[in-house]
């Protein structure tokens, strides 16, 4: 199922593996030369920082591209948030820019497995929303009632 025609790198050093949400939708697109089309998307991780209590939420997107044309035809359809895995090969783009070589990391993914559909419309623009995944539940009324009770200690049993 891997692809190693797009990547020029090795296969044991230079592989990664991510999840997290892709909340905006997959770009279609076709390479310069053969117009053979690939997949573009944004792939976000959230996480929780800080003192308990005083926790807040950092996320962090990455660029991942898609070469594989039975991945890129299943990608395409997908109308909606998407929790997903990834794994793949790290290319490095090298670009002359004045009279330096820049070289960029560039991930491309061999798998994508779609670990769940969330239902919720892609994004249009804008920053990554808070997560639903950390947010705290609010609190039924019989938890409500429960903890008046622990305050009081006028446990009924």
């Amino acid at each position: 199922m891997e692809n190693k025609a797009y990547s020029k790198v090795g296969e044991d050093i230079n592989q990664f593996k991510l999840n997290g949400l892709v909340r905006f939708s997959f770009k279609s697109l076709t390479t310069n030369k053969a117009k053979k089309p690939f997949i573009s998307f944004l792939l976000t991780q959230y996480r929780m920082a800080g003192k308990v209590g005083e926790q807040k939420e950092f996320s962090k997107t990455f660029q991942v591209l898609v070469f594989d044309d039975k991945l890129v035809d299943m990608l395409r359809v997908i109308d909606q948030q998407v929790r997903v895995e990834v794994f793949g090969n790290i290319g490095i783009k090298v670009e002359q820019v004045g009279a330096r070589r820049v070289s960029t990391p560039t991930l491309i993914a061999t798998s994508v497995t779609i670990a769940d559909y969330l239902g919720i419309p892609f994004q249009e623009t804008g920053k990554p929303q808070p997560s639903k995944v950390f947010t705290p539940q609010p609190q039924s009324s019989l938890d409500k009632e429960i903890a008046k009770l622990e305050e009081t200690d006028d446990l009924p049993f």
